[in-house]
């Protein structure tokens, strides 16, 4: 007998690796809160979770947060709002209370991630929901470890980003894209015609 193998389109490959990590996470109906930036990752977890869930019993939000720390930050928003809209989902959007700034010995970047953060479970508590997902991808995980070894990790950072993470009370941090390339993103928006 011979063995015939098919290739999948970008679209099926992508949603095959979505579908096996929500079936994993979320066997059954979920709370969530999708984090979308409006950027290619989390755009194709918004898609990716709207064509392979759609019609079920999950209830989802989906948060924005403008950091105010780039010029068309307030455009991508609205990109998401519309997107979300388009689809079906509530959407939730939030800033800092004042700019955000580096200080306390932390990086911009990691101010603007802990008042991100902050947000997101807070709208998880006030939606019900027991998770926030986040598109953070192989090719994220792969930086991480890198710059980690760069700064001298120990054992412990050579583990990576993890696929779930506790937030708050109740609420994990979950990242269904880890297993998945920025090219595999960006060809399966590109087969479904999404900017």
């Amino acid at each position: 007998q011979r063995i015939r193998i098919v290739s999948l389109s970008p679209a099926d490959r992508l949603l095959s690796l979505m579908d096996e990590s929500l079936q994993r996470e979320f066997p059954s109906p979920a709370r969530v809160v999708l984090a979308v930036s409006g950027g290619a990752d989390s755009v194709a977890m918004l898609r990716s979770w709207h064509s392979i869930r759609q019609g079920g019993e999950d209830r989802v939000v989906v948060a924005s947060f403008d950091h105010g720390l780039r010029p068309e930050s307030a455009a991508d928003v609205e990109f998401a709002r519309q997107l979300a809209g388009r689809l079906g989902f509530g959407f939730v959007t939030g800033s800092p209370e004042r700019a955000i700034e580096k200080g306390r010995g932390e990086s911009i970047e990691s101010a603007a991630r802990r008042e991100r953060y902050a947000f997101l479970s807070k709208v998880a508590v006030d939606h019900g929901a027991s998770a926030v997902l986040t598109a953070h991808t192989a090719d994220d995980q792969i930086e991480t470890v890198l710059f980690r070894i760069v700064r001298g990790t120990g054992l412990a950072g050579l583990a990576g980003i993890p696929t779930r993470r506790w937030v708050a009370e109740g609420i994990d941090v979950v990242r269904p894209m880890l297993g998945i390339r920025r090219s595999e993103i960006e060809a399966y928006l590109r087969s479904i015609d999404q900017p």
